[in-house]
């Protein structure tokens, strides 16, 4: 009964996919037959143009806060937010970072590397991957086990032309997975009129290279045609010990103008190698030290990095057709994505041994050989196939006139998993030992996910500088999980499991002067259960309720082109926080909810213009999140601040930025031990100064095709601060800490890098 449900499900969407596909087909056909000649395209080398009151990095004018603030709010904004714009993300931040690393100065945010480079982790306010969305070209993509994400996998830093950072569900139009936290939006960079692109080419320390090309096509022929393509490739041995990371991507965006429309066709690749290095625990950092990534070089035993690696494949491509018909406005996006391991991803069983206790001893499923080297080879891989429809329509009726609003996201994903136990003694499988299934995997499951979030809203303006925006948003989330062994318990499983919910959202905004916005926001959140509820013997009676929200905010932003400068006040109720939860006895991790809680406190941030090109930038947060009658959430530093002076005028730019982070409780949050609260998994707070000094120089443009040039210097944690900054498990008594694991800030690092444009 149960899959012929999700069947029918299933048969619902893909034809709701392929009546919004047709619907694509007949916009573009109706924007032809419009199109009785399209004419030549003019283009203008150079025009002075009025720069817009909310421009941001290189489309403000020069020297200006608007254009050298690190991060900045938005005059359109109705609830807290930031933008990280092309200009920092170019003159501030590392080529080998990646989006985490592009907001990590914003109001609130937090992120962990460990490796210097690669896959990073964090969040804002408490919230961590996966309580929040993170969408590229308004796309939303993340893992099909739970809503989290890869920083490594997708989109590095040459590929993202701007990020804003929304720390609310965001209104009704808002699209993802986990409308709780806020969204992380990237964009592209836009395809341009005139050919051009650059060539940058960067080294660094720990063997560290980075290449990355764009070429713009300009406009190819009368219709408009025009194209971007980028590629960069990445090669690190990272900061840890044996934490290579080599990875490549490619790029590509068409966009094609047909009278009413514009098609813009998108699509991107990459790949990711890298050894698996991570947390240790405090015996191997007695004995290693903190630059140890619980790998070594010696295949007799579970660390070598030989059965710890991983090759990651991922791909984003998009159809999205934008324009107006008749008084309509309208936009339809067909997506999908797809993240895959080309071939097994390898691990050792154990990683937390020292040396002489490294020896193959352990014994999984039976396995006979004492000496075996024992591990398991995995399989992860998802495709999403989505459809992202709206259409907008202005109304004139007086004081009622307004914007209405309204749409559907649609989204089916396909996921496969297994982990089977292997000996890499000799490269058996344990099914090839001849074990049972319930012996030979850890996990063999497929997952199934259909997400259908239609909405409604209108932005009402009564007069001229107010807009009311009331609107609301149905959720529903299905997931089938079913296969011959199950997580956790190893028995088949077959459950499916609808969740469902309606979301309110209203916001005010107020536009007191030019320079001048002010806002109040309530709206309601929610979050699925991840997969990992599922791994109970009895589901019913483990059912997990999903997590939900009754946010509330209030702030301010004022911009001119000597100060930038927002903040906010926020309070949120957060119903059945859940989180894993490790039992001490049998030592199994299971998922569960744990409670209420409050999320509540300030954030701020301003850049101010000193002298013309001089400008100083400054942020802070001051936050709780509470869960389980008072207890800290996992990953929630009590504070953020960042400050420093960001400089560009003549030929030189450069900026000199510090990160301090307060003191949080990790992955687990502050756990009770017989009543008493532990403090073994609490993190101290700590801080990470960033330099960049760059030069810029048209020089060249004398000897041929060469445009401006491009040097810059970079160095990360200039001080060589090597602090915690994540302790995962789940503390079992008030003194040991033999359960835990740690991971510190990365060493210092630094790169120089040259840009040529052409």
């Amino acid at each position: 009964m149960q899959n012929l449900m999700m069947n029918s499900g299933i048969k619902r969407l893909r034809a709701s996919l392929t009546c919004s596909a047709v619907f694509s087909l007949a916009i573009v056909s109706a924007a032809h037959a419009q199109a009785t000649s399209i004419g030549t395209v003019e283009v203008e080398a150079s025009k002075t143009t009025t720069v817009s009151k909310d421009a941001v990095g290189s489309q403000a004018a020069p020297g200006s806060a608007p254009a050298l603030a690190p991060s900045q709010g938005n005059l359109e904004a109705s609830e807290p937010g930031s933008i990280v714009s092309d200009k920092i993300i170019n003159d501030v931040i590392a080529p080998s970072g990646n989006y985490l690393n592009v907001v990590q100065y914003t109001p609130g945010a937090f992120s962990t590397t460990p490796d210097g480079a690669g896959d990073s982790k964090g969040g804002w306010r408490g919230f961590i991957d996966g309580q929040y969305d993170v969408t590229y070209d308004g796309v939303p993509f993340g893992d099909a086990n739970d809503p989290s994400h890869h920083t490594g996998a997708y989109f590095p830093t040459p590929f993202i032309g701007r990020v804003d950072v929304d720390r609310g569900p965001g209104k009704a139009d808002s699209v993802g997975y986990a409308p709780f936290g806020g969204t992380l939006s990237m964009f592209s960079h836009d395809v341009t009129d005139k050919f051009g692109g650059s060539v940058e080419q960067s080294v660094g320390n720990f063997n560290t290279f980075n290449t990355a090309i764009t070429v713009n096509s300009g406009i190819l022929n009368p219709s408009g045609t025009k194209f971007l393509a980028q590629y960069s490739h990445q090669n690190t041995d990272g900061t840890l010990y044996l934490g290579r990371d080599n990875s490549t991507f490619g790029l590509f965006k068409i966009v094609q103008p047909l009278e009413d429309f514009t098609v813009t066709g998108f699509a991107t690749y990459g790949q990711q190698y890298y050894n698996q290095v991570g947390a240790i625990t405090a015996a191997q950092l007695a004995q290693f030290g903190k630059n140890f990534g619980s790998l070594n070089n010696n295949p007799a035993q579970d660390n070598f990095f030989g059965y710890n690696n991983s090759i990651k494949q991922t791909d984003l491509d998009y159809i999205d057709i934008k324009g107006h018909l008749n008084e309509f406005e309208i936009e339809n996006k067909v997506y999908t994505y797809a993240y895959s391991y080309p071939s097994v991803q390898n691990n050792g069983t154990d990683l937390t041994c020292l040396l002489s206790a490294c020896l193959g001893t352990k014994q999984f499923g039976g396995v006979p050989a004492a000496s075996a080297i024992d591990g398991y080879i995995k399989v992860n891989n998802y495709r999403g196939y989505g459809d992202i429809l709206d259409v907008s329509h202005k109304i004139d009726a007086g004081m009622f006139s307004g914007n209405w609003k309204t749409g559907i996201w649609l989204e089916h994903v396909d996921n496969h998993r297994e982990q089977q136990y292997y000996d890499y003694s000799t490269n058996q499988s344990y099914s090839q030992l001849g074990l049972p299934a319930n012996q030979a995997y850890k996990l063999n499951l497929d997952s199934h996910i259909t997400e259908v979030q239609p909405f409604m809203q209108y932005e009402w303006h009564p007069m001229d500088k107010l807009t009311i925006t009331p609107g609301v948003k149905y959720e529903s989330f299905e997931r089938l999980h079913q296969g011959p062994v199950n997580q956790t318990t190893l028995a088949p499983v077959n459950l499916d499991k609808t969740y469902t919910s309606v979301l309110p959202y209203m916001d005010v905004r107020y536009k007191f002067t030019p320079e001048f916005t002010g806002y109040v926001q309530a709206s309601q959140g929610f979050l699925a259960p991840p997969v990992a509820a599922y791994y109970v013997t009895n589901f019913a009676a483990n059912n997990v309720k999903p997590q939900t929200s009754n946010n509330y905010q209030a702030g301010g932003v004022y911009k001119t082109g000597n100060l930038t400068a927002d903040a906010d006040i926020y309070w949120l109720d957060i119903q059945n926080f859940s989180n894993s939860v490790t039992d001490p006895i049998s030592h199994l991790t299971y998922y569960a909810n744990l409670g209420n809680g409050t999320y509540k406190g300030i954030e701020g941030e301003a850049t101010y213009k000193v002298l013309d090109g001089l400008s100083v930038y400054g942020s802070g947060s001051i936050s709780s999140a509470k869960v389980q009658g008072g207890l800290s959430a996992p990953d929630a530093p009590n504070y953020t601040a960042a400050f420093g002076p960001i400089y560009d005028h003549g030929d030189f730019f450069g900026s000199i930025l510090t990160k301090f982070t307060g003191e949080a409780y990790g992955s687990a949050g502050q756990t009770l031990v017989t009543g008493v609260t532990s403090s073994l998994n609490k993190v101290p707070a700590y801080n990470e100064t960033d330099l960049a000094l760059g030069y810029r120089t048209d020089f060249f443009k004398q000897f041929g095709p060469i445009g401006k040039t491009e040097i810059k210097l970079g160095v990360n944690n200039v001080f060589n601060n090597r602090n915690t900054i994540e302790i995962g498990g789940t503390p079992n008594s008030l003194t040991s800490n033999s359960n835990l694991t740690y991971q510190f800030q990365p060493q210092r690092t630094w790169y120089v890098s040259m840009k040529a444009e052409f």
